[in-house]
């Protein structure tokens, strides 16, 4: 009997609008992304061995939504400070706490980010990890498991005195680069030599 994949959550998002809640899941040779709609979800896998690239910016988005939840909550309290009736201060007092646990959760989440892979198909957008932190330990985990799947791939021969050679190596393509980039604004110039996490801008 076959056994079903194994999954590890690797990051979600936690988006003001239910229809654009995401996950991201690493498997054993690949990882998948899941986009729950209030309807239905969409799947999509990216397999290791295919993964060309992964781009992290980090957004403005989570300073906006952080001033919004701030102003929100301080005008919820101050309502639940100034009416008279006990029954609305309760209420409002309510709706401000919820606002501010929404706030602390924004604000140990780090910054906002947006997250791009890139594989011989395309470039697609991942809706999850959203924040920077998650997308560090992303890229943390990810980074061994591409490496080893992309160095599979390189072509084994066996050229001793009478025998065959096993795989052309002009018939394969080389490995895929693995590069994982960061930055505060834009594109990072791709070097070629670095498959690490660049975090420069990251952790301010």
């Amino acid at each position: 009997m076959n056994q079903l994949p194994r999954y590890r959550l690797l990051a979600r998002n936690f988006p003001v609008l239910p229809s654009v809640r995401a996950t991201l899941w690493q498997g054993d040779d690949h990882i998948l992304h899941v986009r729950h709609g209030t309807m239905d979800d969409g799947y999509h896998r990216y397999y290791y061995k295919d993964i060309q690239h992964i781009a992290i910016y980090r957004t403005s988005r989570g300073l906006v939504q952080s001033s919004i939840l701030a102003l929100t909550a301080i005008a919820a309290l101050l309502a639940a400070l100034t009416v008279s009736s006990f029954g609305f201060r309760v209420f409002w007092a309510t709706i401000g706490c919820l606002f501010l646990w929404w706030l602390v959760r924004c604000a140990v989440g780090g910054h906002s980010c947006a997250c791009w892979i890139q594989t011989a198909v395309g470039e697609n957008r991942l809706l999850a990890p959203a924040r920077m932190r998650q997308a560090e330990r992303m890229t943390k985990r990810l980074h061994p498991l591409i490496e080893t799947a992309q160095a599979s791939l390189e072509p084994r021969m066996n050229t001793g005195p009478g025998s065959v050679v096993q795989v052309a190596a002009e018939t394969l393509p080389p490995p895929l680069p693995v590069r994982f980039d960061a930055s505060t604004v834009g594109p990072v110039a791709a070097t070629g030599e670095s498959s690490r996490l660049k975090s420069r801008g990251v952790m301010e």
